[in-house]
């Protein structure tokens, strides 16, 4: 049950008389819950438990097995805490991208350069995580990098909050050692 759903009660009893009831929760007596069914609207996580119902009818009285109610919280869509931050690199050198993000349920992360998802290889590492790591830089690696952090609620993209749709670049420059001699 999701946190602010209504959960719902009831016992069928067959009887001779009229019986009477009382809801217990978690082995404690509900004040006032002696009506056939129980209604619990707008649920908390304080409602998670058991639920039974004693039922009363001339001299005998009968217990129902606990009902349990489990309470959810609802997920949450990812949210991106920290922007990953452009570099420049000299070809050769190893650069690194983070971010930070937050989220409820279970979160993955997917890396893409110029609109294409990366995968890791002998150079590339965590294309499915953070940090993203490039080692031995080379010119082909310049470019826009952009992380989608998902969940079962929605995804976000890595500077899609920026006011500029800004995306973090890395640039690398060749360099190239002139010997003199």
């Amino acid at each position: 049950m999701p946190v602010g759903g209504s959960a719902y009660f009831f016992c069928t009893v067959v009887a001779s008389g009229t019986p009477g009831y009382q809801w217990y929760f978690n082995g404690v007596p509900m004040v006032g819950q002696t009506a056939r069914t129980l209604l619990l609207p707008s649920v908390t996580t304080g409602h998670a438990g058991d639920y039974k119902v004693r039922v009363t009818a001339g001299r005998q009285t009968s217990n129902s097995a606990p009902a349990t109610l489990t309470v959810v919280q609802p997920l949450t869509s990812p949210q991106i805490v920290s922007q990953p931050q452009g570099q420049s690199a000299l070809v050769g050198e190893t650069v690194s991208f983070s971010l930070q993000a937050q989220g409820s349920g279970t979160v993955s992360y997917r890396w893409s350069k110029d609109g294409a998802y990366l995968s890791d290889d002998l150079r590339i590492t965590g294309s499915a995580g953070s940090p993203l790591q490039i080692a031995n830089v080379q010119s082909s690696d310049a470019g826009s990098y952009r992380l989608r952090v998902s969940n079962q609620a929605g995804s976000v993209d890595s500077g899609s909050a920026r006011r500029q749709g800004a995306r973090t670049f890395l640039s690398a420059t060749v360099r190239t050692a002139a010997r003199c001699g």
